[in-house]
């Protein structure tokens, strides 16, 4: 059986992955993350949606929309419940979402996370914390890339 921080660093080295577009390997160490967080936590806990958070991520990159929206809205209702509407980890799974909603040009969806992150993240953190600036500058990449595809993409 597998230590807790053993879980906790595939989850680091899944996130690597995701950095060095090593997306087999991240996606191996993300998949057991999420498995043994599920099993020995149980589907409540927010370890287990920490370990959805950056499965459902390395999901959005794979183009796996449908599985990583599953996972990044189930990370969303855990942070939620568990920690609070206006949590820090709330906002980062909110974010996720709206990035995802952003790649599928779902941009009125990705405007309501990524609006919903900023303002938890302001509230939080201030207007001048690197996880604020983080979220307006997803909010306004979205602004630019809807502006660009115009009516054809709305």
């Amino acid at each position: 059986e597998e230590h807790a921080d053993t879980v906790e660093s595939k989850i680091g080295l899944g996130r690597l992955g995701l950095l060095l577009d090593r997306l087999p390997a991240a996606e191996q160490f993300l998949q057991q993350a999420v498995e043994y967080r599920k099993t020995h936590l149980g589907e409540e806990h927010p370890d287990y949606g920490h370990a959805l958070l950056y499965y459902g991520a390395l999901l959005t990159r794979l183009g796996r929309y449908k599985e990583a929206q599953e996972n990044l809205e189930k990370a969303v209702g855990i942070y939620k419940k568990c920690l609070g509407e206006r949590h820090p980890d709330t906002a980062t799974a909110l974010n996720y979402l709206g990035l995802l909603h952003t790649d599928t040009l779902d941009f009125e969806d990705a405007k309501r996370y990524l609006s919903q992150a900023v303002y938890i993240r302001k509230s939080s953190f201030g207007e001048n914390h690197y996880e604020t600036a983080a979220s307006m500058h997803d909010f306004g990449k979205l602004c630019w890339q809807r502006g660009v595809m115009g009516d054809s993409a709305q």
